[in-house]
C-alpha cells in the first residue's frame, strides 16, 4: 500500500514513472544496518547491534562504490538524512529484529 508501481518503468514510460522521494531500508541480520537513500546521497549505519553507530555517507554520483565516506564534509546533509531515517522507521513487530535506532541510548 505504501509502493509505487514500476509498470512505466517495464513498459518503456520513464516520464510516467513515479519517484518516491526518498528510500529507507533497515535489515537486522549481519549486525544489524539502517540506510536511506536520497538523491545523489546514501547515508547508512552499519553493526548496531554491537552499540552506537556513527553514520556513514557517500555521494553515489562521484563515488557509486561507495568507497569514501563523506560524512565529515557534509554534516547537513547527514543531519538531513538521519531525521529521515527516524520519521520514516515503523518498529518491528518481532522483538528479535530490534535495532537501535537514532537517539536510542
Amino acid at each position: 500500500t505504501d509502493g509505487i508501481s514500476f509498470a512505466p518503468t517495464l513498459l518503456g514510460d520513464s516520464l510516467g514513472q513515479r519517484q518516491h522521494p526518498y528510500l529507507f531500508w533497515e535489515y537486522p541480520e549481519a549486525g544489524g544496518h539502517q540506510a536511506v537513500r536520497k538523491g545523489r546521497w546514501k547515508a547508512l549505519r552499519s553493526n548496531l547491534r554491537k552499540g552506537p553507530a556513527r553514520t556513514a555517507l557517500y555521494d553515489l554520483e562521484r563515488d557509486p562504490r561507495e568507497a569514501h565516506d563523506v560524512a565529515a564534509d557534509n554534516p547537513d546533509v547527514v543531519e538531513r538524512l538521519e531525521r529521515l531515517m527516524r520519521e520514516a522507521r515503523v518498529p518491528p513487530a518481532l522483538p528479535s529484529f530490534h535495532l537501535p535506532v537514532l537517539g536510542d541510548r
